[in-house]
């Protein structure tokens, strides 16, 4: 995989070239805000090798674009590209919606450094941006900001459903297709709320996204990413059965499209749901998900699976075969030089060495990742590595130390966002390892799997 593009550095002065592995990315909107902005930037240089280099591959794709590839207006060191000469890419439909989606993450490019507040007038100023292309990159932005700012996720999505009126459903097949991405978009909202710890929130856009989809040609496809949204829900509250039944629902629309990979994705996601309450069973959705999977389709997805088998095998009691999927994941892992996929990736092994009976090991590589998480603002992981951490010091035999240890993490989790119903497990969880702090470290464990399954 590529190294993430620079957008700056001390030797600009060098000339930089688009690489074909990057436009094809580009393509297929599987780069990064800040490499979709710098190869937006640099096609409206008109780099004459560059445009070469895209006229080839536009028309392997299908694609046209014209000679004259774009014009570019910068504001606040932000390239806005408009596309000129497209009579006949757009006299396609396919070519159309993907003309549209590139203009659209140029525009997302242009508001992403404004407040929340400040992009709708934006929006509403430029009626060149009201199409369709600027609502799916307003969808498809959120992902950038879930993990590490679930608000800003929110604000994204919800924004994409303000301004949903300006779109002419003509442009995307009439009413009923309309409908059918306003019930996508309330799925996405459903997602981020969920993230941002707002379970009300989510459970109202759920029930938004099946009114539209009901409403609107009901597009399989769609149903089952609102199934996902509702799943994801359903394992968020506790019910991991539940969600596995919903999932079991997407993945019949999938085999009905003869799909293989999105088959593999959910189950896949069927055995991280019943991970920590039935690890077993987990491990054959994971590996019958990782038969069917296409890794070249979804790379990331691969190392996922591979990470859960090794996380759920480690709860099954088997931690020897969690070391040989370690291990066998490492190249994997290198691939994705990210902070959050090396973080998983340490403590990973901190709950294999845990496994191995290496409890002192296990702690001080927990430690040391769960102070690397802690700015991050991922809560609920933050939460899940202090439950780990405080059963490795048990484990160890330093029940003083674990317990101070709770005693430090409850200010932290009473300030964050958590749901309160998380944070009263805590509490009353904290109380009971206080009163059993006499048993053997062995006999405690059913306390923290059943922390863990809530």
């Amino acid at each position: 995989m590529s190294q993430p593009l620079r957008v700056a550095s001390e030797d600009m002065a060098k000339p930089w070239h688009l690489s074909e592995e990057l436009f094809r990315r580009f393509l297929d909107q599987n780069v990064t805000p800040a490499e979709g902005r710098a190869v937006v930037r640099h096609l409206v240089s008109q780099c004459p090798e560059c445009l070469g280099l895209v006229g080839r591959i536009v028309a392997e794709g299908g694609y046209w674009f014209g000679k004259e590839v774009a014009e570019g207006l910068a504001e606040h060191d932000r390239v806005l590209a408009s596309f000129e000469d497209a009579d006949e890419f757009t006299s396609r439909e396919p070519r159309r919606i993907a003309f549209e989606r590139l203009r659209g993450w140029a525009h997302w490019s242009a508001l992403d450094p404004l407040l929340p507040n400040e992009r709708l007038p934006a929006i509403l100023a430029r009626k060149d941006w009201h199409h369709w292309g600027l609502f799916r990159a307003l969808l498809e932005a959120p992902a950038w900001y879930s993990a590490r700012d679930p608000q800003e996720a929110v604000d994204i999505a919800q924004l994409a459903l303000d301004i949903f009126d300006l779109f002419d459903p003509a442009a995307v097949g009439g009413e009923a297709a309309a409908k059918d991405m306003r019930a996508t978009a309330y799925s996405v909202l459903a997602a981020c709320r969920r993230m941002a710890s707002d379970l009300e929130g989510a459970r109202t856009a759920i029930a938004e996204a099946w009114k539209w989809n009901e409403e609107g040609e009901g597009d399989p496809l769609d149903k089952a990413e609102i199934y996902y949204a509702d799943a994801a829900y359903a394992a968020t509250i506790g019910e991991f059965e539940t969600a596995v039944t919903i999932l079991k629902k997407a993945l019949a629309l999938y085999r009905a499209a003869n799909d293989l990979h999105l088959q593999g994705r959910t189950l896949i996601r069927m055995g991280e749901t019943l991970g920590y309450v039935k690890p077993e069973k987990a491990l054959t959705y994971i590996e019958r998900g990782l038969e069917r999977l296409n890794p070249v389709r979804e790379p990331r997805l691969a190392l996922l699976a591979q990470h859960a088998l090794a996380e759920f095998l480690c709860a099954a009691g088997r931690p020897r075969e969690a070391l040989a999927i370690l291990d066998r994941s490492r190249p994997l892992y290198r691939q994705f030089p990210d902070e959050w996929t090396q973080l998983r990736l340490h403590w990973l092994q901190g709950r294999v060495a845990h496994g191995l009976g290496s409890f002192a090991e296990a702690a001080d590589i927990l430690r040391q990742v769960r102070e690397e998480l802690f700015p991050l603002d991922h809560q609920r992981d933050f939460l899940m590595i202090s439950i780990d951490l405080a059963e490795a010091h048990v484990r160890a035999g330093d029940m003083a130390t674990a317990l101070a240890f709770l005693e430090e993490t409850t200010p932290i989790l009473v300030g964050s966002n958590l749901h309160r119903n998380a944070l009263s497990t805590w509490l009353a969880f904290q109380k009971a390892l206080e009163e059993r702090r006499d048993l053997e470290p062995a006999a405690l464990a059913p306390l923290f799997d059943n922390l863990r399954c809530y």
